[in-house]
């Protein structure tokens, strides 16, 4: 082609195979046929525009090699001509698979009727994560979400859009923001944010009458765990939310390494959590105790998913059983035990007494016993 735009052309079947290869050989340097196309992005196209820059360098050393080891053409610039246009191609390439793929999967979107009319939303962060919500909602829009636009307090961002969603404001205008846009739903896509952050949030939203959603923090997950942004409702670990603790983590695999753990309370709410974190740390065996059959089969299979490599043991048991407890020690031998199994639900126990002081005081009097019976050399409740 860029023969044909400078002059009549005389290409050989060598100078095509040469250039054939060259393209090859430079798109493979940058790794520009391993992206996924439907997930394309900013760090492809720069890998593709350096990889247009080398083409074209090659182009000009391949312009100047002696006899037939070069490409002979009459004018330098068909050189650079031919690179700019292949990376051209490179780039169409992508982007048109990209779009044809996502007209595909609207065209095969299986049809769906909102249960109620569309709410209103206004994202609270304009960063990676209001990015993400951004996608995953259009993706889905059965779940009935319409982004009106982003609320954000860095001072460079206001006017912007991002993925074409404009930033209409900071924190302190939400409420005109709101009047204004009739917004009947907020989500606050700013995981890392403090608990005094989303708390003060929560509150104006409330005031407001708007509905508060949230996505997961990111500061709590570790190694090879991913984070989604799924959306869901504010909860009161949200609002506590602290600054993450820096954790000595060389520390933590020298005291878990090659060591034997037990959790009780393993399926919960604070004992999965546990044992995720244990699992991360590579413990010779990770010993899950709970009495709650689902709850235990789940965090094992979760388990079993993310660390496969991880030893396991599953003991469905309730800590009130003291003989079997004991026995449970005694065939394992635990040297970490992390006691996690409690009844928390405050109004629950103040309506049933007697199952608080059962469970949390003579289960874990059990579990104290247990251990220091059968060696455990550290208990943490």
């Amino acid at each position: 082609i860029a023969e044909w735009l400078w002059f009549e052309p005389q290409r050989s079947f060598m100078d095509l195979t040469l250039w054939t290869v060259c393209a090859c050989a430079v798109g493979s340097m940058f790794h520009l046929t391993s992206p996924l196309y439907r997930l394309v992005g900013i760090r492809d196209v720069i890998h593709i525009g350096f990889g247009t820059v080398t083409l074209m360098a090659l182009a000009l050393v391949l312009k100047f090699l002696p006899g037939d080891l070069g490409i002979q053409h009459q004018v330098p610039n068909v050189a650079i001509m031919a690179s700019l246009l292949t990376g051209m191609a490179w780039t169409a390439l992508r982007i048109g698979r990209r779009s044809y793929c996502e007209a595909r999967n609207k065209g095969l979107r299986v049809p769906f009727q909102l249960a109620s009319p569309a709410q209103r939303t206004l994202l609270v962060g304009a960063g990676a994560a209001g990015s993400m919500v951004v996608q995953e909602l259009r993706l889905h829009p059965e779940l009935g979400y319409r982004i009106k636009g982003f609320i954000d307090d860095s001072p460079e961002k206001r006017g912007a859009r991002i993925d074409g969603i404009p930033v209409l404001g900071n924190s302190s205008e939400i409420g005109l923001v709101v009047a204004k846009y009739g917004i009947t739903c907020a989500v606050l896509a700013m995981p890392t944010a403090s608990g005094q952050v989303v708390r003060a949030l929560n509150e104006e939203f409330q005031r407001l009458q708007v509905k508060v959603r949230t996505v997961p923090g990111i500061f709590n997950l570790l190694g090879v765990r991913t984070w989604k942004p799924d959306i869901q409702d504010i909860s009161i670990e949200d609002v506590l939310r602290r600054e993450p603790v820096q954790l000595d983590q060389g520390a933590l695999n020298e005291a878990v390494d090659g060591k034997v753990v037990l959790i009780t309370g393993a399926g919960g709410s604070i004992g999965s959590e546990l044992t995720r974190q244990m699992a991360e740390l590579g413990p010779k065996l990770l010993v899950l105790l709970g009495r709650g059959e689902n709850s235990l089969w789940q965090i094992q299979r979760e388990l079993m998913n993310v660390f496969p490599a991880q030893p396991l043991a599953l003991q469905l048991m309730d800590i009130r059983n003291r003989a079997g407890l004991r026995e449970v020690f005694e065939r394992y031998r635990p040297e970490i035990v992390l006691h996690a199994a409690a009844h928390k639900h405050v109004p629950f126990l103040e309506a049933h007494p007697h199952e608080a002081v059962d469970n949390n005081i003579f289960g874990t009097l059990n579990v104290m016993e247990a251990a220091r019976d059968f060696g455990s050399l550290k208990v943490v409740n």
